[in-house]
């Protein structure tokens, strides 16, 4: 006949600390992607506000039609976007006087300096 010993019943330290040793890993491995999509998502929420800000200001040019060369920039006067700078360069190409090239530039910096550029050419009317 066939006796349970009481050692039978249980793990050993051995099996004990593979177990928690996958968990521990496993939990790291977890947090750190958990950690990093957040970081991304914020980095993709920045590109995207950059990106559309730009836009706004590349409008602004081309509403007011050929724009004469030269260079602006300056913050945005929202509380939501004062983080972020805009330049804008207006320059001639070098085969046509009736093209400009416009190219706006949105920075910030969140722990390292970042930027969004945007280049467009627009033809007098």
């Amino acid at each position: 006949m066939w006796k349970w010993n009481i050692r039978d019943f249980g793990f050993t330290l051995l099996e004990v600390m593979i177990a928690v040793a996958i968990i521990s890993i496993t939990a790291v491995t977890i947090i750190h992607t958990r950690n990093r999509s957040l970081d991304m998502l914020s980095e993709s929420i920045d590109i995207t506000t950059a990106t559309l800000l730009a836009k706004q200001k590349m409008v602004e040019v081309e509403i007011k039609g050929f724009p004469e060369t030269g260079e602006d920039e300056g913050d945005f006067e929202e509380e939501e976007y004062n983080r972020f700078h805009w330049r804008r360069v207006v320059s001639p190409i070098d085969f046509s006087d009736h093209i400009r090239k416009v190219e706006v530039v949105i920075s910030w910096n969140d722990g390292r300096e970042r930027y969004v550029n945007i280049i467009t050419y627009i033809a007098e009317k």
